[in-house]
């Protein structure tokens, strides 16, 4: 298998040198409102929302009951009693069932408003300082700095007169195999793959957004506990494969036992590989980097952890 720090390099050199642009209109994006907007998503929600100012964003992640993440989320508070939820699914009325569960006696409401603007991924690393967004008119621009653990992108949530006469200095679009294969390499999760109702914010890198001292939320008791007893069984990684998998997901074995399963996969022309990532037992990371083989269990494909940059 072709791995190892040369191809790794050559991504982030593509993505420095050609950073992209994706359209992705079509995730959720919801409108909370009302007087107890901000207190409201505070306590349903993993990270604290208190201190968010107008016009400011966060990143914060929506669990359930048992811990287990229902939707990430980024919020951009447009003025003292209205908040824009940026989400990483597509379906919009999924999370506004979940949220109208908590609404008993608040004075909030939350509808879907994502035919009312278009919302652009900016995918360039850190090395790239800034862009340069040229637009007609005075429509709002709500940017947020999306931080994804090993790399921080940008999020334009726009009007679409904005979205059809700007543009963007240097950005290329990105096709879906492009989006693929720069959040494989930087270990980004994505939905449904890697966030969905099986996993947690600890599987997935995403403790970050989680406040430990901003008190209850959902799913808070249990979240708290595997923090302080250490209690993770499977983390999120990423591997190299022989080749592409014919079906996600897909269990990882290690002499005949599944110890992971591959979630995300693609080809990587830049790389020279198929790259993927999914979830690994926490107790056989150790023997997986000693370069103990592992297998699909599909049609014997070789799979090797690739150490993240």
């Amino acid at each position: 298998m072709n791995s190892g720090p040369t191809g790794l390099a050559s991504v982030h050199r593509i993505q420095r040198e050609q950073p992209l642009l994706f359209d992705i209109s079509d995730r959720v994006l919801l409108s909370l409102k009302g007087p107890d907007a901000l207190d409201f998503l505070h306590r349903i929600s993993t990270n604290d929302i208190l201190k968010l100012k107008a016009g400011a964003s966060t990143q914060t992640i929506l669990t359930n009951e048992k811990g287990r993440i229902v939707e990430v989320v980024s919020v951009i508070r447009l003025d003292h009693d209205e908040l824009l939820l940026a989400g990483s699914s597509t379906d919009d009325d999924r999370i506004i069932r979940w949220v109208n569960k908590f609404i008993i006696m608040e004075d909030v409401r939350v509808v879907s408003v994502k035919t009312s603007y278009k919302q652009l991924l900016l995918a360039f690393d850190n090395s790239l300082p800034s862009y340069e967004l040229v637009h007609p008119g005075s429509f709002p621009i709500y940017e947020v700095k999306e931080n994804w653990g090993s790399i921080v992108w940008t999020r334009l949530v726009v009007s679409p007169e904005v979205a059809s006469a700007a543009s963007l200095k240097n950005f290329r679009c990105g096709s879906d195999q492009d989006f693929d294969e720069l959040r494989i390499v930087n270990g980004i999760p994505a939905s449904p793959n890697e966030i969905n109702e099986s996993a947690n914010p600890h599987e997935v890198n995403l403790i970050h957004l989680v406040d430990f001292k901003k008190g209850c939320y959902i799913g808070q008791e249990v979240i708290s506990r595997l923090d302080t007893y250490e209690k993770v069984q499977r983390r999120l990684n990423s591997f190299t494969l022989s080749k592409l998998p014919r079906q996600l997901p897909a269990p990882v074995l290690q002499r005949g036992h599944e110890v992971g399963i591959v979630t995300s996969a693609v080809y990587s022309s830049t790389v020279g590989s198929v790259i993927g990532m999914g979830f690994l037992n926490v107790k056989n990371v150790k023997s997986a980097r000693e370069n103990t083989t592992m297998e699909l269990s599909e049609d014997r494909i070789g799979v090797e952890l690739r150490l993240q940059k």
